[in-house]
């Protein structure tokens, strides 16, 4: 009897097991019906929505977006501390996202001619969509026909030059946590506010219309450019600028300058010495590269006006100092002391100076307060002075003293 009884639980056992397992295999046939219903789905809508897009005299565009958007925008902190040799690339893996935007709600797309003689008025806001950027132009902007070109020619070279790339796998968001708006930045109307740039640059190119003097500027998810080189003769006229001066000249210098910035931030957090003269020598090092490739560099190069001189007398016991304090009562001068600390760390240790910096300072960002607000880590400074030392050497500031002391002007 209990033989029999064990023998019918066992029979009742291997059917309930058969019966789970077929439903399992219909489960997962049905899901995998569903699944591959869905792919279809998906690529039948993000067809459509190209067909929608090109109908409108644009492209849509694959981009790579990080699902955390945990980024601050003058930390940059990469997921894994990189330690690895110059050699290897800083930027850490990314997952592709379709990123769609409704272009019916933005300013028109516009192409420009890309002969320099040509000319561009922006009687509307309006923009051009590069492989790394978007341009976003303010009304009454007076564009050469290769401005454009010879933005997307300066990116490459940065990156070429500085060793790291503007595509990362992080969103930039500001203090509060909010993806960035011109707007809150600096007062002005900004009719891209929602629009979904993925890692592409946006580029404000903006007119100043009521002569408020706005500076060019930039953070990591963004630059602010405003040059007058870029205005009609009329408004020069009218805001008392010297339009003869720039007739023919665009500060392409000063885009370079604030891409570098761009770039620089969205990998890591620099001390100001290295923030600000290193973006004047790789713009320098940028515009004096491309002089070949276009008239336009070439009027550029003519227009320099660095002045590589810091009141101070830089010796080789304070060149330490200096790069400790940034120069904060006469931070101009940041500029010229940073400037040539690159000079010198490219002819002594080579082209990789830079990146090789960067991988090293990576992990001494911003970090979240208490108080909400993004916040440099304890004695960021020496921190970043002694990994300075360990990357380039112990009397890397003493052999600068005399190299500063026999190239400034």
């Amino acid at each position: 009897m209990k033989n029999r009884k064990l023998t019918w639980i066992a029979l009742m056992m291997a059917l309930m097991l058969a019966a789970c397992g077929q439903a399992k295999t219909e489960e997962e046939a049905k899901g995998s019906v569903a699944t591959e219903s869905n792919v279809q789905k998906n690529e039948v809508t993000v067809e459509s929505s190209s067909v929608v897009a090109e109908s409108k005299g644009t492209e849509t565009e694959e981009e790579i977006l990080d699902s955390t958007a945990e980024e601050a925008i003058t930390d940059g902190t990469p997921e894994e501390m990189v330690t690895e040799s110059a050699s290897e690339e800083v930027m850490p893996e990314s997952t592709p996202e379709v990123v769609v935007n409704d272009l019916s709600k933005f300013p028109p797309m516009i192409t420009l001619s890309g002969i320099e003689a040509d000319h561009y008025i922006t009687t509307d806001y309006c923009c051009i969509e590069g492989d790394k950027f978007y341009l976003l132009l303010d009304k009454d902007l007076d564009l050469p026909g290769d401005f454009a070109d010879n933005v997307a020619m300066i990116m490459d070279t940065l990156e070429e030059k500085v060793g790291l790339k503007f595509a990362t796998s992080k969103k930039y968001v500001d203090f509060w946590g909010e993806p960035y708006k011109m707007s809150s930045m600096v007062g002005c109307y900004d009719p891209w506010a929602d629009f979904e740039f993925g890692q592409k640059v946006p580029i404000y190119v903006v007119m100043d219309h009521d002569g408020k003097a706005w500076i060019s500027h930039s953070l990591a998810g963004y630059t602010y450019i405003n040059l007058p080189g870029l205005y009609s003769d009329d408004v020069c006229k009218k805001l008392g600028i010297n339009y003869e001066y720039y007739d023919g000249y665009v500060q392409y210098d000063v885009i370079a300058h604030e891409l570098t910035h761009v770039l620089t931030l969205r990998h890591a957090s620099l001390p100001d010495i290295l923030t600000e003269g290193g973006a004047d020598y790789f713009a320098e090092e940028t515009i004096r590269s491309l002089v070949p490739m276009s008239e336009s560099f070439a009027k550029c190069a003519d227009h320099f006006e660095f002045v590589y001189r810091v009141d101070q007398k830089v010796t080789e016991k304070n060149a330490e100092t200096l790069f400790y304090n940034d120069f904060e009562d006469h931070y101009d001068q940041a500029y010229a002391f940073g400037h040539l600390l690159c000079a010198y760390l490219k002819e002594t240790y080579g082209d990789t100076f830079m990146r090789d910096y960067i991988a090293a300072v990576q992990s001494i960002g911003y970090e979240f307060g208490q108080d909400g607000f993004w916040e440099l880590p304890k004695d960021p400074d020496k921190k970043r002075a002694d990994e300075f030392k360990k990357l380039f050497g112990d009397d890397v500031f003493t052999n600068f003293a005399p190299y500063y002391n026999t190239h400034k002007k």
